[in-house]
């Protein structure tokens, strides 16, 4: 990409937050999983979004995209706007980054056009960002070639959007639970947007697209490919 990946530790109001020493060694997975460790023993945590953020950081750096954008979207939690633009520049670096691992075009499509997304959120916060806009600008490129070579290829191979979706994450098994919940109580619109909310950030949500479509009929939602 144009600009590297912000891969910012954050900064913490004690010294040795454990982790962080493991991740300036390079030892990613100690570091990821000592923050998560320090999470759980620490629910309520002032420096949770924190936590999530450099999880977020370390699994990025594993390569683990999936666990990287759980992280960072637990970060956008937080109420400091300046780790919120950093956390969905992250997402967006992350996304791209699943996208171009990604065989089908549909699916890179679907994570370049949420990494877009992040990128014009991380402006919003911070409009003189030169790397989002750089970003933005060369995500978008890659967007317009990958429907171009769509465009130019042969009809005969025009299947892959009928192609089942990969088994859902734990992360979208979790907000499938959620919506649940809210259903159960009534809440359609709740649901919907728990779902909604999910798979921008995480493909295998669209597992449960015909639920999906189901929550957008209750809600008088027009339907497209992607909620």
């Amino acid at each position: 990409m144009t600009a590297a990946l912000l891969i910012l530790v954050a900064s913490f109001s004690y010294a040795a937050a454990p982790g962080i020493d493991a991740y300036r060694d390079g030892k990613f997975e100690d570091a990821y999983s000592q923050f998560q460790q320090t999470l759980k023993s620490h629910p309520e945590s002032r420096a949770d979004d924190k936590l999530q953020f450099d999880s977020g950081a370390a699994a990025y750096k594993l390569k683990d995209y999936n666990r990287a954008l759980e992280s960072f979207s637990q970060a956008l939690l937080t109420r400091d706007t300046g780790l919120q633009s950093k956390g969905h520049y992250n997402l967006g670096n992350t996304l791209y980054q699943r996208g171009e691992s990604e065989k089908s075009d549909e699916k890179k499509l679907s994570d370049w056009t949420n990494a877009l997304d992040h990128y014009e959120q991380t402006l919003k916060l911070n409009p003189n960002d030169k790397d989002a806009k750089d970003n933005y600008d060369y995500v978008k490129r890659k967007i317009e070639e990958l429907k171009n070579k769509k465009n130019d290829s042969s009809p005969n191979s025009t299947s892959q959007s009928q192609e089942k979706p990969p088994e859902p994450s734990e992360a979208a098994k979790r907000a499938k639970a959620e919506a649940d919940k809210a259903v159960r109580q009534s809440k359609f619109r709740k649901a919907f947007d728990i779902m909604a909310a999910q798979v921008k950030v995480d493909a295998t949500t669209w597992f449960y697209r015909d639920y999906i479509h189901r929550l957008q009929d209750i809600n008088g939602i027009k339907r497209t490919d992607n909620p």
